[in-house]
């Protein structure tokens, strides 16, 4: 498996690329996808606002963001909210760190074709992936 990785830390400073790169390399391990290129971006709520609104008409913070740039090989850009990660994290009592890795393979595996907002089967068989691959990152996101 051959893959790159960009990571962009406007407001996550803490958050290392080689451990985002560990995320990133085991959700593709999981995915059986060969190769990738993906950049992951850390941003403020202005920011994540402001491209939720343009590019899905929604004009409210959100967490993460996936956009696919082509199919072969994957790659796209995944933009995670860091203040909005932070306040899931203390809602579901755990480490930003958790938190951020279900961000990123949710993000993933929207660039990979997932979509739970196609339909409640979508839905669910992506929920199960990212469950099965957020378990096997565990001991990662500590």
């Amino acid at each position: 498996m051959k893959y790159g990785v960009e990571v962009w830390r406007k407001a996550a400073k803490k958050i290392s690329r080689a451990w985002v790169e560990k995320i990133v390399g085991k959700t593709l391990a999981e995915t059986k996808i060969g190769s990738a290129d993906i950049s992951v971006a850390f941003v403020g709520g202005k920011e994540i606002k402001k491209w939720n609104n343009l590019y899905r008409k929604k004009n409210k913070v959100t967490d993460v963001l996936s956009f696919s740039y082509n199919e072969k090989p994957l790659s796209g850009e995944i933009i995670i909210c860091y203040p909005k990660a932070l306040e899931q994290a203390k809602q579901k009592g755990w480490g930003v760190k958790k938190e951020i890795t279900t961000l990123l393979i949710h993000g993933i595996l929207h660039l990979a074709g997932y979509d739970h907002e196609k339909s409640g089967r979508e839905a669910r068989k992506m929920d199960k992936l990212q469950n099965k691959i957020f378990n096997l990152c565990l001991a990662l996101a500590v």
